[in-house]
């Protein structure tokens, strides 16, 4: 990427419900300044508890 050119791609992230979750994402953070934050809702600990509660019959 040439200096000026905005970024390609735009990384999300839903981290764990915990610190260490929360830990990755500031770590991830400093070398993807445009990594967007994404809140779980509270019932869900981790990515995988929200699929299962919001996942759709195929």
């Amino acid at each position: 990427m040439h200096s000026g050119d905005s970024p390609r791609y735009t990384f999300h992230m839903f981290p764990d419900r915990d610190a260490p979750g929360e830990r990755l994402f500031l770590q991830l953070q400093q070398v993807l300044p445009s990594i967007v934050h994404h809140q779980l809702p509270p019932d869900c600990k981790d990515f995988s508890d929200y699929y299962l509660a919001h996942k759709t019959a195929v």
